[in-house]
């Protein structure tokens, strides 16, 4: 009898350790993770209006998803997770006695979109040469143990796009648009989006201990 209640106890112990780590996922542990929506209180060049750049989440999900380490929670499910979070109101630290505990994410994925500026630049030769029209978008963003509440990682990203248009002497030619666009826009922020994900200084980058060191040419 004695060496069954052993056996038990030890059983017991094993089962305890191993729900104790499963518990305890680490960034290397293909973590789960709640994206939530992005702080949009940066500079925005005027020819944009904030309310295109409502997506940007929307692009970090998908990349953390293509990029095959993280389990992503379920974008219907961010309602819940803020809720609860509100309902604690205090921080980002679960109370062990709430039903939930923020169980559905390891860390919360929080993002802010800093700027997006616009550059114009001419060159013109006797009626020909360049119009071309620069979008360049910066985002930062944090990863947030649920548990603790601490910054587990922050990262930024940056991202770049043109459109030119060539012309020809006398306007006979004219290839391509000079033009600013929503899907300028949406390039950059989804350039912006994959420099902090998995560029040389990004989240993967900083997880496998690779990341460039600052001041380091991008």
């Amino acid at each position: 009898m004695k060496k069954i209640v052993w056996i038990m106890s030890c059983l017991c112990i094993v089962l305890w350790g191993t729900m104790c780590q499963a518990s305890q996922r680490t960034l290397l542990d293909n973590p789960r993770i709640a994206v939530l929506n992005f702080q949009n209180k940066g500079i925005v060049d005027k020819n944009f209006d904030r309310a295109e750049l409502i997506s940007v989440s929307d692009y970090a999900y998908e990349t953390l998803l293509d990029a095959g380490r993280f389990e992503l929670v379920e974008r219907n499910r961010l309602r819940e997770i803020t809720d609860e979070l509100a309902l604690g109101n205090t921080g980002l630290v679960a109370d062990p006695n709430m039903p939930g505990q923020l169980k559905t994410a390891d860390f919360l994925l929080m993002g802010s979109i800093n700027a997006v500026t616009t550059r114009k630049a001419e060159t013109s030769v006797v009626g020909a040469g360049t119009e071309r029209f620069q979008v360049t978008a910066s985002i930062s963003m944090r990863l947030v143990d649920v548990e603790t509440g601490q910054v587990a990682m922050a990262v930024a990203g940056r991202g770049k796009v043109k459109n030119t248009l060539v012309k020809a002497p006398l306007k006979i030619i004219r290839i391509g648009t000079a033009e600013l666009d929503s899907r300028l826009l949406d390039d950059a922020l989804r350039a912006a989006i994959d420099d902090a994900i998995n560029g040389p200084r990004g989240m993967i980058a900083k997880m496998e201990g690779r990341a460039a060191a600052p001041g380091r040419k991008r």
